[in-house]
């Protein structure tokens, strides 16, 4: 905001007037959403995987407490090409500090299994497959969107 002020007034004194119309009350909201935003990624980010228990709890976070069958849970890790994870661990229930345990790309397609599993109404995802392959990506997209589901996507390109 100071350097949009700054660049007002030397824009002023320069040219006689400024070059654009600056709404500095609008730039302050902006930012102060743009803050807001980044506090929520950086909060997110530090609990996505920090969630103590079983892959069972992993996947049904933040509902852990509802029941799913295991044959419905081992379907939705297929969708989400993790096929086998819960065999290659010792089954739901077994507990692992999952953010070491799990790359970073079985870390996102956890993710999207538990977008699959609690189907949320709003989805914010902040470059969920950056650490997957386009076919992965694809895969993922074509399964997590639902017509009733509003998705913000945001990508870095």
């Amino acid at each position: 905001m100071l350097y949009a002020l700054i660049g007002t007034l030397v824009t002023t004194i320069v040219f006689g007037k400024p070059l654009v119309r600056l709404n500095f009350e609008q730039l302050k909201r902006e930012a102060n959403l743009r803050f807001s935003l980044v506090r929520i990624r950086e909060n997110a980010e530090a609990i996505a995987f920090r969630v103590l228990g079983t892959l069972r709890d992993q996947l049904l976070y933040p509902n852990t407490d509802i029941e799913v069958e295991e044959q419905h849970l081992q379907q939705v890790l297929e969708q989400v090409n993790l096929a086998g994870l819960d065999e290659r661990f010792g089954g739901f229930d077994a507990e692992q500090d999952w953010a070491d345990v799990l790359s970073l790309g079985e870390q996102q397609r956890l993710t999207f299994a538990r977008l699959l599993l609690n189907q949320p109404k709003y989805a914010i995802l902040d470059e969920a497959t950056s650490a997957l392959d386009l076919g992965n990506e694809e895969r993922l997209y074509h399964h997590s969107i639902k017509p009733d589901l509003v998705s913000i996507f945001t990508t870095n390109c």
